[in-house]
């Protein structure tokens, strides 16, 4: 509920995926939570926003910005097929992409809209078996919260735009007669 609230007043991505690892993902006692954002013109998810060892400071991320094609390990293949994924043992999953710390099992839910995967909400375990429903019903409302203040906030800067060409064009006009 407090998420629900709080991030009414977020104003921009970068704020809303910091307070979503560390707040959010952070209070549900996951070791490790890293926020990956969508590129779509190079089809690539770049880590944003993390928690756990890849986070040692402030808003600093250790081998940043790792940078994963879609299709490429569990994260590129959420973010391929828009698809929430539970490995219970990465031990036998040839797709896994170690980063600073191996794991044993991860989530990985993605953040869409109108179709778009938007990025990607990832935490890995050092324990096999780590994640089941639960946590994967949690992270996907969070994930789907996530997702629609995103859209809010693009749609905001949509009509902030609009309202800058508006006035320049006003200026215009003016100046003109």
């Amino acid at each position: 509920n407090s998420f629900a609230i709080d991030i009414m007043s977020i104003r921009n991505a970068e704020d809303l995926f910091w307070y979503v690892a560390r707040n959010v993902v952070g209070r549900l006692n996951f070791v490790d939570c890293v926020i990956y954002e969508a590129d779509p013109a190079t089809e690539e998810l770049v880590q944003v926003a993390a928690l756990g060892d890849k986070n040692p400071y402030g808003r600093t991320i250790l081998n940043s910005p790792l940078r994963i094609p879609f299709g490429e390990g569990i994260t590129g293949r959420t973010a391929r097929t828009g698809e929430a994924i539970v490995i219970e043992d990465l031990l036998s999953n040839q797709n896994y992409i170690p980063d600073t710390q191996p794991a044993r099992s991860e989530i990985c839910v993605p953040l869409i809209s109108d179709g778009r995967v938007l990025g990607v909400i990832d935490s890995e375990h050092p324990e096999a078996g780590a994640f089941g429903p639960a946590e994967l019903e949690v992270l996907s409302t969070i994930a789907a919260m996530t997702s629609a203040k995103l859209d809010l906030l693009a749609e905001t800067e949509r009509s902030e735009q609009r309202y800058r060409d508006l006035v320049q064009s006003h200026a215009q006009l003016s100046a003109e007669t």
